[in-house]
């Protein structure tokens, strides 16, 4: 790659517990600039206020401050593996008829369903319709072993599948 670091946004609740193994290879590329959200209120915040080139998105994710996300999570069974707030994160972006929007600030204008991955424990079999409905093609599942370079991997992965222009620029 070639010019101007590639922003990525990757929404983890454990990011700072997998800074060491997996986020290594990335700052070492030298290639992105990397930020990091770790609840849904956070997500929303910097997606609202920033761009960014690819998102790698959790689905098991708490909701932060925001009263609309604790509530969201509170109904789901105030359990990140039953709430699957990255989703609803992915829902306010994507799903045009999702029936909170009207709580949120609007999605902003640069996102594009090439440009987000699915990070996740879930298996694909478990929330591969979700994501198929919303347009999210990129899905990895998280297991255990995987490799020090997985989230390089899956950042090079979305990055092909932009075509220019794709990619909010």
């Amino acid at each position: 790659m070639s010019g101007e670091r590639k922003r990525i946004l990757w929404v983890e609740d454990s990011a700072r517990f997998d800074l060491a193994k997996i986020v290594g290879p990335i700052y070492r590329a030298r290639q992105f600039h990397l930020s990091l959200a770790e609840d849904a209120t956070s997500a929303v915040r910097m997606l609202s206020s920033n761009t960014f080139d690819v998102v790698i998105m959790d689905i098991r994710i708490p909701p932060g401050e925001d009263e609309f996300w604790i509530k969201r999570y509170q109904d789901n069974g105030s359990d990140a593996s039953q709430a699957k707030l990255g989703l609803l994160v992915l829902r306010w972006l994507f799903d045009k008829s999702w029936e909170y929007r009207a709580d949120l600030p609007h999605p902003p204008l640069w996102v594009n369903t090439v440009q987000f991955a699915v990070f996740s424990v879930e298996r694909e079999n478990e929330i591969g319709e979700d994501l198929k409905k919303l347009g999210i093609a990129t899905y990895q599942e998280k297991v255990p072993g995987s490799g020090s370079d997985v989230l390089l991997k899956l950042i090079d992965r979305v990055l092909k599948n932009q075509k220019p222009g794709e990619d909010g620029s």
